[in-house]
This record gives structure tokens, C-alpha cells and sequence, in this order.
């Protein structure tokens, strides 16, 4: 059985300069006269129609001639065209598909370069090779030799329900068709993030180890007493002491002075300043401090990233969504779906969800900050 890759073909038009058919064009023409000229120029690719049509097709400018406005090309048309049918520049006129067996990009893995399908809204590959792994796509320009970085990757056994193609997807489906062509994918991804960010800090209020990650070295080196927060750090929960294997206790910016001084030497302390973490007194030798910190939200960028919230909650991100598309797409009732987003996250806090043998404990930590 072969699995479908596609390509959307729309993606090609996006802010493209475009112009119209001046008359009527028989089949197997060898120039074009259209409305302007002035941003089509020789050796660009031209979609005559829109995607999708059975009669659409791409051709290739020869040359220019700006007084007339005629085009040539390098070869001739298939298909008969009316007048006004729109002229469209496409950047690129091939689309090179990709297998990995991981979710990791590798240029070596190219399946197949194919051209773009005017016919149809997407080019599609089918990979009769593969059953499993993942699948990625760039667009080519054959001409320049210019190409686009790689897709999203494509899951060949499919996009799990929490991932963020799942969640956008349905999240689609609740809009009627006028509305949902109005949402940009990169607008979405957005609010999934921010909707994200909102959950898991939310979270982090009530069960401060849910983002917590597996600890990691701070090596301290004399002479150095600050240090960066390691990247994904949002918030640094424990400091351990690997060589005198004892905790390290916080001290506030104004003790820093107390604690570097002989009374207090031998007794070290860390402080937080920004995302700054600081070390006093200073260590005589090299010494490795193991850091346990709560991750920032993570920024939802792939179609594969994954949404990780407490019972399989990640459709609760749908209604995010729809609250904040109500406001460009001029609905009001954004608010309903703000609060019922919500509502679920005080939901998954009530449960305070533990990640300790699938335990859950009930009621909010005495420690929250409510």
C-alpha cells in the first residue's frame, strides 16, 4: 500500500504578482498578450488559471515585451484559455519529496522531484516504498536552482490526536468554509502556543514538577560567579550540590554581600537575578551543581508537535482557538470560548495531576499560588 504525500499548491501563490489574459487563446500557442507586463520577466514560471482547474497549467517565460505586453514562452500552451484568465508568478515550478525514518530532515533521503500539478490543489507523490517514517517536501525552482526549506513533517502512520495538525484541523472544521479560509496556518499555530502556555503555566501553579525537567550540570569555575538559566528555563526549582552532596538554599540579592563574607564563606548560596543565576561566595575550585528548573511552554511550530496536558485534555486548545479567531473574524462570542477553556484548566488544577505512578491527588498544594 503507497503513501500519499502532498504538497498544497496554493502555498505558491501567496502575495505572487499576477495579471490577466488580453483575448481569447487557442491550444498550443507560443506567446501571450496580457493586461501588464511590468512584473513578469523572462525565464519565470506562470500558472495561467488558478490550481485545481482541469484546463490550468504552468509555463515558462522566454521574453518580454514590455510596449505590447507580450509574452513568449518556451514552449507552448496545452490547453485553450479564455480572456481574463488570471496570470499568476509562481517562484517555483518542481517539488521535491523526502523519507527519513526519524523526525529529523536529511537532504540525502529524496524521494522523487516532480512537477508542481496546475490541475489540482495539491502535487501529490505516492511512496510505495515506505510504510513507516516520515515524509517531508521542499519547492524547486528547476530554472534558478533556488529552493524552500523543508516542510512539517508528515507522519506515515498518521497525525495522533493531540498533535498540533489534529487540534488546527478540527479546530477548522468547527468554522464554516468562508471563515476557516480567513485563518492563516502561522496565525494558528500562534494562538497555540499562547494557549499552551497559558495551560502548562497555569499547571506549574498547583503541581510545580509537571514541567519540570530531568536536572542538569552547572559547572561553577573560580572567578565566575553568574551564570546563564539554561535555555528552556522558566523557573529554577532546587540547586544540588553534587561533590558535598547537600542542597544549595536560595539567598535574596541583598544577603549576596553577607554570604560572600568570612562569617559566611564556607556556606554557599545561589540567587536568582533575571534569568541570572548567581553563585556566593565564590568557589575556590571548579565544582558542578546540579540545577532542577520548570521548562518554559514549549513554542508550537510543527504540524507533529505535540500537546501534553493532564486526561488527554489537548482539546480543550480548540476552544482557545476559537476564542481568539473571534475577533478577526468578527464574532462575539470569543469570550464563551475563553471561559470554557478555562473552566478546564481549573479543572486539570483541582486534580493537581501527578506524574508518579498515573496518581492522581485531589485538591489544590498548600504552596500554590492561587
Amino acid at each position: 500500500m503507497a503513501i500519499t504525500l502532498r504538497a498544497k499548491n496554493k502555498d505558491l501563490i501567496e502575495s505572487q504578482k499576477y495579471s490577466y489574459l488580453n483575448s481569447n487563446y487557442a491550444s498550443g500557442v507560443g506567446s501571450i498578450v496580457v493586461v501588464n507586463s511590468d512584473q513578469l520577466i523572462a525565464n519565470s514560471y506562470i500558472l495561467l488559471g488558478n490550481f485545481g482547474s482541469e484546463t490550468s497549467e504552468i509555463v515558462q517565460i522566454d521574453s518580454v515585451v514590455s510596449a505590447t505586453h507580450t509574452l513568449t514562452l518556451k514552449a507552448n500552451t496545452l490547453f485553450s484559455h479564455s480572456e481574463s484568465t488570471k496570470v499568476t508568478v509562481i517562484p517555483y515550478n518542481q517539488i521535491k519529496f523526502y523519507w527519513t525514518a526519524l523526525a529529523t530532515f536529511d537532504s540525502d533521503n529524496l524521494l522523487d522531484t516532480i512537477n508542481v500539478q496546475a490541475d489540482s490543489l495539491y502535487t501529490i507523490y505516492k511512496d510505495s516504498a515506505h510504510s513507516t517514517g516520515f515524509g517531508y517536501f521542499k519547492f524547486y525552482n528547476s530554472t534558478n536552482l533556488k529552493i524552500t526549506s523543508q516542510s512539517n513533517s508528515i507522519p506515515f502512520s498518521g497525525f495522533s490526536a493531540n498533535t498540533a495538525q489534529k487540534i488546527i484541523q478540527e479546530f477548522l472544521r468547527s468554522l464554516n468554509q468562508k471563515d476557516s479560509k480567513l485563518i492563516l496556518l502561522e496565525d494558528a499555530f500562534s494562538w497555540l502556543s499562547e494557549g499552551y502556555s497559558i495551560a502548562t503555566t497555569e499547571l506549574n501553579l498547583v503541581n510545580r514538577e509537571y514541567k519540570a525537567t530531568v536536572s542538569t550540570d552547572q559547572i561553577v569555575t573560580h572567578g565566575t560567579t553568574e551564570y546563564d538559566f539554561p535555555t528552556n528555563c522558566s523557573e529554577i526549582l532546587s540547586v544540588w550540590d553534587d561533590t558535598n552532596s547537600k542542597e544549595v538554599r536560595e539567598c535574596s540579592l541583598e544577603d549576596v554581600d553577607k554570604y560572600n563574607s568570612d562569617l559566611y564563606s564556607s556556606d554557599v548560596r545561589y540567587y536568582i537575578k533575571g534569568e541570572i543565576i548567581g553563585f556566593t561566595p565564590d568557589s575556590e575550585t571548579s565544582i558542578t551543581y546540579k540545577l532542577t528548573y520548570i521548562s518554559k511552554p514549549a513554542t508550537i511550530t510543527s504540524l507533529t508537535d505535540v500537546i501534553d496536558l493532564p486526561d488527554n485534555k489537548f482539546y480543550i486548545m480548540k476552544d482557545f482557538l476559537r476564542f481568539r479567531a473571534a475577533e478577526p473574524l468578527g464574532k462575539s462570542n470569543g469570550q464563551f470560548y475563553y471561559d470554557l477553556f478555562m473552566k478546564s484548566i481549573e479543572d486539570m488544577k483541582m486534580a493537581s495531576v501527578s506524574r508518579g505512578g498515573s496518581v492522581k491527588s485531589m485538591g489544590i498544594d498548600y504552596y500554590a499560588n492561587i
